[in-house]
């Protein structure tokens, strides 16, 4: 099915997080659930994963990414925005070591 141009503007315009190191932008989008038992028939209440899923951009270079956690234990917080707070200390040390 086809989007238009404005259409995907829009969506990179939602996802946009903030600008990041080295005049990179950083976008994306987090999910949160609970795991499920091995035959796939119970949410583990107990089991928490969350992820974080998106790209960097700068110039005409872009990078794609995901980063994944799963808890054993219960947060005050979702598992997704721990997921992206970690993706983003990552990503910070990626752009130090690799991508400038």
């Amino acid at each position: 099915m086809p989007v238009s141009v404005q259409a995907q503007e829009m969506t990179k315009n939602i996802l946009f997080i903030e600008d990041f190191v080295d005049c990179w932008k950083r976008y994306g989008k987090t999910g949160s659930g609970n795991k499920l038992s091995q035959d796939r028939t119970v949410k583990l209440k107990d089991r928490k994963i969350g992820w974080f899923i998106g790209w960097l951009q700068k110039n005409d270079r872009t990078v794609f990414f995901v980063h994944f956690i799963e808890n054993n234990k219960n947060y005050d917080s979702y598992a997704g925005q721990r997921s992206k707070e970690a993706a983003k200390e990552k990503l910070k040390e990626l752009i130090n070591q690799e991508l400038k």
